[in-house]
């Protein structure tokens, strides 16, 4: 069975909240994840964001954000290609 390939939105933020819904943590230990380095986040004001290539990446185990960047653009290329 072959799924429909979609592409994903990789660009913005995600507030902790919304954070913890997609890891399906509480929002205390997604702050625990931030707080120990092991989640990057950026700071907008009082509130911490993360990235959503940054929670692509944790998600899936890749320590370097810029590989797993280069890894998306070349798959949405050939779904481009794929689509045309």
């Amino acid at each position: 069975m072959t799924l429909p390939v979609q592409k994903i939105d990789l660009s913005g933020t995600y507030t902790v909240k919304e954070t913890a819904e997609i890891l399906q943590l509480n929002e205390n230990k997604v702050y625990d994840l931030i707080h120990t380095g092991q989640l990057p986040f950026v700071r907008v004001g009082r509130q911490l964001r993360i990235g959503r290539l940054r929670l692509y990446a944790f998600i899936n185990g890749l320590e370097d954000a810029e590989s797993i960047e280069e890894i998306i653009r070349r798959a949405l290329l050939r779904i481009d290609d794929k689509q045309e």
